[in-house]
């Protein structure tokens, strides 16, 4: 099984690739440092899409559905992380 990490955010991108390193998870996981949504645009995962993809701290449901849905394949699962505070808003 292999995983790729998205991160928008540069220092994250660069925590993320020293923790995979330190505790040998390179052959299995990628870090991609940029948008969901350029990356998407852009082709960078070619026709690959991925049967899952984890969302957390994103933004609103309608705004991580519209960002994630370009990355699942097709009957993929979205799953999502919410606090409650933010699952009950509008």
């Amino acid at each position: 099984m292999r995983f790729t990490l998205i991160e928008a955010v540069g220092k994250k991108c660069v925590f993320l690739r020293e923790a995979v390193a330190r505790v040998g998870l390179g052959e299995r996981v990628d870090v991609a440092c940029a948008r969901s949504e350029e990356l998407a645009a852009v082709g960078r995962f070619g026709r690959e899409r991925f049967a899952v993809v984890l969302a957390k701290a994103v933004g609103p449901l309608a705004v991580v559905v519209e960002l994630a849905g370009p990355l699942l394949a097709l009957g993929g699962v979205l799953a999502v992380s919410k606090t409650a505070a933010a699952a009950s808003s509008p």
